[in-house]
């Protein structure tokens, strides 16, 4: 994970790739037909528009943790400038979902996505999940985010501090747009940016199980 000088840098990172999580998403949805972006590959997995949904599910699981955790935080003068730290478990959680995959878990029922939808519902779901986590970023400001722990929404036995928990949702968003759906658009339009392709990693025995703990953590499969 990129080193800031402070917790406000680490915001602003986190920020950043928020915008760019959604600008990989218009350009994603801008390369599919409609037919493409709710078709599934034939060796298995989601659609576009699944995996779409699957970010939307999780976000909105998220961010209520995290708005409440910001309110006790506020209420117990819990503040701090940071440079933030993810601790163990919040490292390894971030590096198992980062693209490229390094490791498959299954999905939580709750987090399987229902019916295909269309391009533009689908967009306008997530921007609207990333403008309130942008919104968090904002409330953040001055506190310590790493003194402020959420039980994980995905594994109730996981506990994980403000900080990994913000970055999350751009590493998830990473992590389901930038393989596997981007190549279902087969016939992208002159204007569209490729994606980047899928990769697997080859990690060690123990680096395989704590990838697999941090992965179900954030319950991301497929």
């Amino acid at each position: 994970m990129p080193r800031d000088r402070d917790g406000a840098g680490q915001l602003e990172r986190i920020a950043r790739q928020l915008a760019e999580a959604d600008a990989r998403l218009l350009r994603l949805a801008a390369s599919c037909t409609d037919r493409a972006w709710t078709s599934r590959p034939p060796s298995g997995g989601w659609s576009p528009s699944e995996c779409v949904q699957h970010l939307v599910l999780s976000v909105d699981a998220l961010l209520p943790r995290v708005d409440a955790a910001l309110r006790d935080g506020r209420d117990g003068q819990v503040m701090g400038a940071g440079p933030f730290t993810p601790g163990l478990l919040g490292r390894v959680l971030l590096w198992a979902i980062e693209p490229p995959y390094r490791i498959r878990t299954r999905t939580g029922e709750a987090f399987e996505p229902a019916a295909a939808r269309t391009p533009s519902d689908d967009v306008a779901a997530l921007l609207a999940r990333h403008a309130a986590a942008r919104e968090q970023l904002v409330a953040a400001q001055d506190m310590a985010l790493d003194r402020l722990t959420i039980v994980s929404p995905f594994a109730a036995r996981v506990r994980y501090n403000l900080y990994v928990a913000l970055a999350l949702v751009p590493t998830h968003a990473r992590r389901h747009l930038a393989g596997s759906p981007a190549r279902r658009c087969a016939s992208p339009t002159p204007d569209a940016v490729p994606l980047p392709t899928e990769h697997t990693a080859a990690t060690s025995c123990c680096a395989r199980r704590r990838a697999t703990r941090a992965a179900d953590a954030a319950h991301c499969g497929r």
